[in-house]
């Protein structure tokens, strides 16, 4: 391999930026090449077949890379195969793994924010750019919940009420009034005794 025979000694100091240059291109590439595959390889359950208790434990052995790294790129891979835009400039060498995994997360708050965010990261540093990434996932927790405010105010007052167990709680129902409700009380139709005269002889 080309690799083997490498000898950065016969290079000029410009000869070797560029080398530089070129390899973080190619690393980019193949980092979000490797997270892709290695997501994709993940949904056939090879990782339980060949023993391993989760895609990121097999993810770790192959590479080398730490479980925490292991599963970030899993991460990260999952979210680029449902954004294409970052995906193609993952892909295309023009952002680092880290710029990629920012923005993919970013991009899962508001997809709108893609192409901002890929322009942020061109220009500005990696903390900048997770700076950026900040602010596109706070302003999209901030906007779901004014739409919650909003969806709880307007919401129909007569619907059922929840006790915090989820069970409803209705307002209890009005008894209507019945036959026997309407029949007077034994004691009202009770024959009162009728008064004896002077004189007169009991029965």
């Amino acid at each position: 391999m080309y690799a083997g025979r490498f000898d950065a000694r016969s290079l000029t100091a410009v000869q070797a930026s560029d080398v530089v240059r070129l390899c973080a291109q190619i690393e980019a590439s193949a980092a979000s090449i490797k997270a892709l595959a290695a997501a994709r390889s993940a949904e056939g359950h090879i990782w339980h077949h060949d023993g391993y208790r989760s895609p990121s434990e097999q993810l770790a052995k192959q590479t080398g890379m730490s479980p925490a790294a292991a599963k970030r790129t899993l991460e990260t891979g999952r979210r680029l195969a449902d954004q294409p835009d970052v995906a193609a400039a993952a892909l295309a060498g023009d952002l680092s793994f880290e710029q990629a995994t920012a923005i993919s997360d970013g991009v899962t708050a508001d997809p709108a924010k893609a192409g901002e965010l890929i322009d942020t990261a061109k220009r500005s540093s990696l903390p900048e750019l997770n700076e950026a990434v900040a602010k596109v996932k706070a302003a999209s927790s901030d906007q779901a919940q004014r739409r919650r405010d909003r969806q709880a105010v307007t919401a129909p007052l007569d619907r059922p009420r929840w006790r915090v167990t989820g069970a409803p709680v209705r307002p209890p129902r009005r008894r209507s009034p019945s036959v026997a409700d309407a029949r007077p009380h034994p004691a009202s139709t009770q024959r009162r005794p009728t008064p004896v005269r002077r004189g007169q002889r009991l029965p």
